[in-house]
């Protein structure tokens, strides 16, 4: 049985759409699991009901942010205290990109932390292995903020700015090009993260051995 578009699950849920955005967001932060759960469609299509006014943008703008640093922060913590041997555990192909990531990550703890958001593989990652590397707090607290507004803001602000706008994109292209625009839109997402992976895989293999 096919699962439902994520805006359908979250517009039958009432007020519980709330909790399964946190929950979602909580469970996409661990490592391999993460890679599982389609979070970026969930806040696009929360962001589409936010617009549509069956859910609060605002309330659901603090939930997400909220779970999103909650769950880091312990997968950072988690890593301060146990290290790459957390990685050991990981498969071979996650270990393979969690090596590329975490290459310069403390030199570059801002860029990763924000930017890397946007990634699906470095997302997930990023946090332990920066407490693997030992970044100060304070500094992984700061970007860990920014990015996790960052990130939310633009996919909840993309589904309430589609939201507002896809009446009048129906009515203009009709309902059959509206869902072959979004059936586009969501295959470039599942080709973009396929290639991001695979090129964290490529830069992995190509890295020299530690000495």
């Amino acid at each position: 049985m096919a699962m439902p578009p994520p805006d359908q699950v979250l517009s039958e849920s009432g007020r519980w759409a709330y909790l399964i955005v946190s929950l979602v967001l909580l469970f996409e932060a661990v490592p391999v699991v993460g890679a599982l759960i389609p979070a970026q469609l969930f806040l696009l299509g929360a962001g589409f009901l936010a617009a549509q006014r069956e859910l609060h943008v605002s309330w659901l703008l603090v939930v997400a942010i909220a779970s999103l640093f909650t769950a880091d922060v312990v997968a950072f913590a988690l890593g301060r205290r146990y290290g790459l041997r957390l990685l050991k555990r990981l498969p071979k192909q996650f270990a393979s990109r969690a090596e590329a990531v975490s290459e310069g990550l403390a030199e570059h703890i801002g860029k990763t932390m924000t930017l890397g958001k946007f990634l699906g593989p470095a997302r997930a990652l990023a946090p332990p292995l920066a407490g693997a590397s030992r970044v100060q707090w304070w500094r992984f607290l700061f970007w860990e903020l920014l990015g996790c507004v960052l990130w939310c803001t633009v996919l909840i602000g993309a589904g309430v700015l589609f939201g507002r706008s896809y009446r009048q994109v129906e009515r203009a292209l009709g309902r059959g090009s509206l869902v072959l625009l979004l059936a586009v839109f969501v295959v470039a997402i599942g080709v973009y993260r396929y290639r991001m992976a695979k090129k964290a895989e490529k830069d992995a293999a190509s890295a020299p051995p530690p000495p």
